[in-house]
């Protein structure tokens, strides 16, 4: 009676406890209800028909990949590999923890006095073991399924179900539902020897983390191509933005340059009384010296455009930003990495707020800074539905990378619906090396200087 309120009433909720927890979802006592009622039914249906390990191994996992896609709201992908990776490891800890129950029983047979406990204490034995095995799991390899393709996550289902499924073959051909005992000869049936069984069920064991351990191997390198591709990416987005700095600098200085020319016409048309024609000139040369101007000044022309760029995007959501942002010249970190640190940070919280429908008054994102003892502090933050932090993704990775490349350190937090962000990057107290914007000023005077001769 205990082994099978354990079966039946503990093992599926925990089942469905470590599928929410591969997942990284929260637990849904709904997910369990259908669990358990499902295990119990093919748990049934397996005794009345007689049918092999294999076929209910199958059964469970087409449940709890059904349970993952409607109650857990996960893929088809993830929700097949994640029940595949569950019900593998359950059946080969009953496995191993059965055949070294029948090894028992048979090298001492004065156990058998306690055949009516005898099951209970294996149940309770293939619980530990259950909860020992995912508790190494989860310390091992808790993110083995992060950032994985549909392609890859159905690699991981096909070794993990042949090892189960041979296990579950092997177990209920050689032992079977009897056991034939004769007080004076002990087991008379089945005969086997459980040592090789026994080390048949260790090496399934063993072998399931090997594969285990080869994926994690590809989860990592598909992780680290992927950010190295988006990487490579964002450097590019930051070359575009510093050549437009630049031909942002060539229209300014043509501008300066001409203004003269602008003031010694207007005031020819003033003279001559055409007020109007004037009037409409001035119009038109202010709106072309609107457009040369950036809404925020940070020092650095790249960044600005960044921001303008940035800025932009968040009035089309409907998001506030408030920007305090002035980069300290000559400090030894490229306008590049600022541009990298900044457009990751601007991406993540315009994703944030624009997750806030309907509630405006959180979504806003402020920048600041802090200049202090040669050090400077870059501080984001922005209004966020999150009850805890989120796993680090991309943008958070290309951020630390970024600001360690200079010694910095990365901090963030959630307070109260806010998430923060702060940079802390050490600066260097000499010009250590032109900015961007002596060196586009250079750059444009030299080429205005040339179309001069």
């Amino acid at each position: 009676m205990a082994a099978e309120l354990i079966y039946f009433l503990v093992f599926p909720p925990l089942l469905s406890l470590y599928f929410c927890r591969c997942c990284a979802v929260k637990f849904s006592p709904l997910f369990a209800l259908v669990c358990t009622a499902g295990y119990w039914g093919i748990s049934r249906l397996g005794l009345n028909l007689s049918l092999p390990g294999s076929l209910p191994l199958l059964l469970c996992i087409l449940l709890m990949t059904a349970c993952g896609l409607l109650f857990a709201k996960q893929s088809l992908s993830l929700s097949v590999s994640v029940s595949a990776l569950v019900f593998s490891l359950f059946f080969l800890t009953v496995s191993l923890v059965q055949s070294a129950g029948f090894w028992l029983a048979v090298r001492f047979s004065g156990l058998w006095q306690f055949v009516k406990c005898w099951d209970s204490l294996l149940a309770l034995a293939e619980l530990f073991l259950l909860m020992g095995t995912f508790a190494f799991f989860f310390r091992r390899f808790d993110e083995i399924f992060s950032g994985l393709g549909p392609s890859s996550l159905l690699l991981l289902p096909f070794p993990l179900v042949f090892t189960a499924f041979s296990e579950s073959v092997v177990f209920s051909r050689v032992y079977g539902d009897t056991i034939v005992w004769n007080t004076a000869k002990g087991i008379v049936f089945p005969v086997v020897d459980s040592r090789e069984i026994m080390l048949l069920h260790l090496l399934g064991y063993g072998g399931t983390f090997a594969v285990l351990t080869a994926f994690r191997s590809l989860s990592r390198s598909v992780r680290k191509s992927r950010d190295a591709g988006h990487l490579e990416f964002q450097v590019e987005q930051q070359k575009i933005y510093l050549l437009e700095a630049q031909a942002r600098y060539d229209q300014t200085r043509a501008f300066r340059h001409d203004i003269q020319n602008h003031l010694l016409l207007l005031r020819e048309l003033l003279s001559k009384g055409e007020a109007e024609r004037a009037e409409e000139y001035l119009s038109a040369l202010g709106n072309f010296a609107g457009g040369l101007s950036f809404p925020v000044r940070s020092g650095s022309p790249a960044v600005d455009l960044l921001l303008e760029n940035k800025l932009s995007a968040a009035r089309q959501f409907d998001i506030s930003v408030d920007c305090e942002l002035e980069i300290p010249g000559g400090c030894g970190i490229s306008d590049m990495d600022w541009c990298v640190m900044l457009a990751n940070g601007m991406d993540n919280a315009i994703a944030a707020c624009r997750q806030l429908a309907g509630e405006s008054d959180k979504r806003y994102i402020h920048i600041s800074c802090r200049r202090r003892s040669g050090f400077f502090l870059l501080h984001m933050e922005n209004g966020c539905f999150l009850e805890s932090l989120p796993d680090e993704g991309i943008g958070l990775t290309n951020i630390r990378t970024a600001a360690e490349k200079y010694g910095g350190i990365v901090e963030t937090s959630l307070k109260k619906g806010t998430y923060s962000l702060d940079i802390l990057l050490p600066i260097s107290q000499q010009q250590s090396a032109p900015s961007t914007s002596t060196f586009l000023e250079s750059s444009a005077e030299k080429r205005y200087t040339e179309s001069q001769k």
